[in-house]
């Protein structure tokens, strides 16, 4: 879900730095990664076990 929509629909709804996704991301298991920014507000996050 988009960080800019939880923060439309709550109140602790945040953006993001590519640190503070690393660390969601490893919490979440995700041992690999890679951020892609696209042109456009969003970036692509490819997560892998």
């Amino acid at each position: 879900m988009l960080d800019m929509v939880m923060l439309a629909h709550t109140n602790t709804g945040k953006e993001r730095t590519l640190k503070e996704w690393g660390y969601v991301l490893g919490e979440a298991g995700f041992s690999r990664y890679t951020i892609t920014p696209i042109h456009t507000v969003q970036s692509v996050i490819q997560a892998f076990p």
